[in-house]
């Protein structure tokens, strides 16, 4: 014996069903959304999460079912028919309920997982993006490792040309205070040197 609620969730199902495929029809003609499908056919995980979806949707049209038929024994159970069998199949039907909502969230969970996966994957577009990101950088890096190049040389000339002025002045400093001593000491004895 077949309750409305249960044909009710069975006449759901069938549209769902229906409306699925005229939304697998619709997507096969429409152009944007081939490359939506090739992609989906070439990614494992896009293809992973549809199928996931479709059972995660199967696993909604039961727990709708179940729901109904737990609902039905409620209301059995209200009128107070068949006490002790209906309360046995209530527990069955709510213990079934549950486990459908733990794997509908099962389900749902790794359908989501495989979502993000999907969703970091980079578009071809991105990656050629990336790739003229990557080559700008390159050569503003170059660019600066030469000129920082440039600099290192620079300062290394002039750090020797210091060096060399430093050893000149030394040097300058000792002729000059040679020739004042000399002077000093002509100065003093000139008669020494008046021999002319």
């Amino acid at each position: 014996m077949i309750s409305k609620r249960e044909r009710e969730g069975r006449y759901h199902w069938n549209i769902f069903r229906k409306s699925n495929n005229n939304i697998m029809e619709e997507m096969k003609k429409d152009d944007n959304l081939k490359l939506v499908q090739e992609r989906i056919e070439r990614d494992p995980t896009a293809h992973r999460i549809l199928l996931s979806k479709a059972q995660e949707s199967e696993l909604q049209c039961e727990h709708a079912t179940l729901q109904t038929k737990v609902d039905e024994f409620d209301q059995l159970l209200q009128r107070g028919k068949e006490g002790n069998l209906l309360d046995h199949t209530f527990r069955d039907s709510t213990e079934k309920l549950h486990s459908a909502k733990r794997e509908l969230a099962a389900k749902l969970r790794s359908t989501l997982s495989l979502k993000r996966l999907l969703e970091y994957v980079p578009s071809q577009a991105e990656l050629i993006q990336y790739e003229l990101r990557f080559s700008e950088l390159y050569t503003h890096i170059k660019a600066k490792h030469r000129q920082t190049h440039k600099d290192y040389a620079t300062y290394n000339i002039l750090l020797e040309i210091k060096e060399l002025m430093l050893k000149e002045t030394s040097l300058l400093n000792s002729i000059s205070s040679q020739s004042f001593a000399t002077d000093l000491w002509v100065g003093r004895y000139p008669v020494l040197f008046d021999v002319k």
